[in-house]
């Protein structure tokens, strides 16, 4: 049996689009350590694998441009440092104590692979994200954008590579700039933590044209998603795995026992998550769309779940009396996707799988990141449909819902990918997939010379930006 490690953000689709890997190598008689920061712990707690709370590992995103932090430039350089210093040191001693045969990264915290990578480690990244690998068929998943077989698509795409790029590019002279000014930057991270392992950072990155969304040459990828929900690609991607949408197996516990609306009539199911980043008014007004027009105008039965009490109780007060509507801050999903017939969503990866492992049509809203790629995937498929969340009125949601409802043709297409879906578990291609890479697949090239041999290998087009 393998030891695997799991190094996880903390943010909720990370969390709950990983664990149910990892559920399934414990449930497979593998060791597991599951390490997050200690609320993201408390979440999952529950979900029968081992885990570990390891603040240290998550940094804090609350330094920013100021005054202040200006004036601390050099002690904010000095304390990153220090700071991963330490992680070094706590690093050393869980690979000492749990000896992982694979170390999973979650992309978020990749910089700090080279000191998994200084203590011989053998580790792969875990994509809860569309795979960004660039293709002349594949927009990158920042945009909405519906590929086609003709040559304007192909045109199309290659341009939207190239604003993905400028936009990165923009990302990048920030990050300079950040670094300059108050000492740290997202970037900053990777450059500190190089540095202290001696680590050869020049020819082991792998650019990608999203800052957040971080990959090397060495190190394999698996993509926690079935290859039929991504758009047909022209060119093979020989160092990703998908290995299906490994949905957790176990029902989330709900904020307050669960309370469906009154009625017998279709159930709308409405959730855009829990990241705000600055957008809690233009959520509760969303909210309020979907409200007013699925629950009050529409007359459906309408199942709110905000991610938030506070926003939950300020809603429910607005439409109090109407039993057809039910307003919470917390739901169980996958145990409310079972009655749900449609899914109204921000196009997170975990929601969408969700989603069809229930068999449940969406109307997806994208707001940012990899959700419009997501959203764009819904379509391709015919899964459902894809609206402005900007720009959408009461009348467009109704209008949407509606559409799904009468036209039972996307749940028939959301069933045929859910039997696909079910294909990755039947063959055991989860654990089939980590075992190989245990044993031939995931070993990073540690002299500098065979790195530099492996680096020349990749033909030229592939290294530019």
């Amino acid at each position: 049996m393998a030891r695997f490690l799991f190094l996880i953000d903390d943010f909720a689709g990370h969390l709950f689009a990983t664990v149910g890997l990892a559920q399934r190598a414990h449930e497979a008689g593998h060791q597991v350590l599951f390490v997050s920061s200690a609320a993201a712990i408390e979440k999952v707690r529950n979900k029968g694998v081992p885990v570990l709370a390891e603040d240290r590992f998550i940094l804090s995103r609350n330094i920013v441009m100021s005054w202040g932090e200006l004036r601390r430039r050099n002690s904010n350089r000095s304390r990153r440092v220090d700071h991963f210093l330490e992680i070094r040191g706590i690093v050393r001693s869980l690979v000492d104590r749990f000896r992982p045969d694979l170390v999973l990264f979650d992309p978020f915290l990749l910089h700090l692979f080279p000191f998994f990578w200084e203590v011989n480690a053998n580790c792969a990244s875990v994509s809860t994200k569309p795979l960004l690998t660039q293709d002349p068929q594949v927009p990158p998943y920042t945009f909405r954008y519906c590929p086609k077989t003709t040559r304007t698509s192909r045109a199309a795409i290659l341009a939207l590579w190239w604003l993905q790029k400028l936009k990165f590019s923009g990302d990048c002279l920030r990050d300079k700039f950040e670094e300059l000014a108050i000492g740290v930057s997202s970037r900053s991270n990777i450059n500190v933590t190089s540095a202290i392992a001696n680590f050869p950072l020049s020819t082991m990155w792998k650019s990608r044209p999203v800052r957040f969304d971080k990959a090397f040459w060495s190190m394999p990828e698996i993509v926690l998603q079935a290859k039929e929900f991504d758009f047909p690609r022209v060119n093979s991607v020989p160092d990703a795995y998908f290995i299906g949408p490994c949905v957790a197996h176990d029902d989330d516990e709900a904020d307050v026992p669960l309370k469906y609306p009154e009625g017998t009539g279709p159930l709308v199911y409405c959730s855009l998550g829990t990241v705000r980043r600055g957008e809690t008014h233009r959520m509760i007004d969303f909210y309020r769309k979907v409200i007013r027009g699925v629950g009050v105008k529409g007359g459906y039965r309408l199942l709110v779940a905000t991610g938030s009490r506070e926003e939950a109780t300020k809603l429910a007060s607005e439409f109090e009396g109407y039993g057809n509507i039910v307003i919470l801050g917390w739901a169980s999903q996958r145990q409310v996707l079972t009655d749900a017939s449609i899914l109204i969503t921000h196009g997170g990866g975990t929601s969408i799988k969700e989603a069809i492992s229930k068999c449940v049509p969406m109307v997806v809203f994208p707001r940012r990141a990899d959700q419009p790629g997501c959203a764009s995937r819904v379509v391709y498929h015919r899964l459902g449909t894809a609206h402005s969340f900007r720009t959408c009125t009461e009348k467009s949601i109704k209008a949407a819902v509606d559409n799904l409802i009468l036209n039972s043709s996307f749940r028939d297409r959301v069933r045929t990918l859910n039997e696909a879906f079910a294909g990755y578990d039947a063959e055991d291609i989860p654990m089939r997939t980590l075992t190989r890479l245990v044993t031939t697949g995931a070993k990073q090239c540690h002299r500098h010379e065979d790195l530099l041999k492996q680096v020349a290998s990749i033909p030229p087009h592939s290294l530019q930006l």
